[in-house]
């Protein structure tokens, strides 16, 4: 049945692939098969005729955004906030999975990924302090009550790549210390506090890890170049391509791509969150 289904899902996604926007472009056929976790809903949904899972999977796809109308039969919708959410992978499953995601973006190249607001994370910072009171009392504000929370300050000025600013700064002057901006990491952790979301999720580089210690103590959790800290259940993402091989040299949203979150990792931090909001029902 699997198998069955899997080519049909192949040949939908074909089509559907040739019709989305440029940065999506990059996508296949996989991507969306691991995206829609069977590893971990195939085996819940094994006794549903071949029919209905095709409606629930293409469902998935083809309406992400008009998921008001879904029926989310694996749990509860969670509401998501992606800061600096560049192409959106951190909260990629999330979104095709149907729940609640709102991405918070200051490039103007990424205004088509979906459920992306261009906003500068300061802005929204300040917005959320002037509105915080009224958040707090309302019962439908949607920044009330978020579930999770996923937050990737931009890497440039922690990388240790051979052209990055921090590797040109410690060759030319090897006796003097580079000082990184804290000011994003910063902003983004007030929203975190103001906002009390149930989980929080920061990424980085290797190379941000003596710089966030203060502010976020140690990493809960490394996979390859990926860093994780904050309040999160662990999870254990299947192998995912190296930021190399997903290098787009000559875009002009190289930097974006070379650091969106692999869809394995938004999967089974995903997948780890559903399991624990399962547990602690009971």
């Amino acid at each position: 049945m699997f198998l069955s289904m899997q080519c049909t899902v192949n040949h939908a996604m074909n089509n559907f692939i040739t019709q989305i926007s440029p940065w999506q472009r990059h996508t296949n056929v996989d991507f969306v098969l691991k995206t829609l976790s069977f590893r971990g809903w195939l085996n819940e949904y094994s006794i549903l005729e071949p029919s209905k899972w095709m409606f629930i999977l293409l469902n998935s796809l083809f309406e992400p955004i008009n998921c008001t109308s879904m029926s989310i039969s694996w749990g509860e919708r969670m509401k998501v906030l992606d800061l600096c959410s560049g192409l959106g992978g951190f909260s990629e499953a999330f979104h095709l999975a149907g729940h609640s995601v709102v991405r918070i973006e200051n490039n103007p190249l990424l205004r088509d990924v979906p459920n992306t607001t261009l906003m500068c994370i300061f802005e929204f910072r300040d917005w959320i302090e002037d509105n915080l009171d009224k958040i707090n009392e309302s019962k439908s504000s949607w920044c009330t009550d978020i579930d999770l929370i996923v937050f990737s300050p931009p890497c440039l000025e922690f990388s240790v790549a051979y052209n990055a600013p921090r590797a040109n700064h410690e060759r030319e002057f090897p006796n003097v210390p580079w000082d990184p901006s804290m000011d994003i990491l910063e902003c983004g952790m007030d929203i975190i506090s103001m906002l009390k979301p149930t989980w929080h999720i920061v990424e980085n580089v290797r190379g941000a890890i003596k710089y966030f210690k203060e502010d976020l103590g140690s990493p809960r959790q490394i996979n390859d170049a990926y860093v994780f800290w904050g309040n999160f259940p662990s999870f254990a993402p299947r192998k995912f391509p190296s930021k190399s091989q997903k290098d787009s040299r000559h875009s002009p949203i190289r930097a974006n791509i070379r650091g969106q979150i692999p869809i394995e990792i938004s999967n089974e931090l995903l997948f780890a969150i559903q399991s624990q909001k399962s547990i602690l029902d009971y």
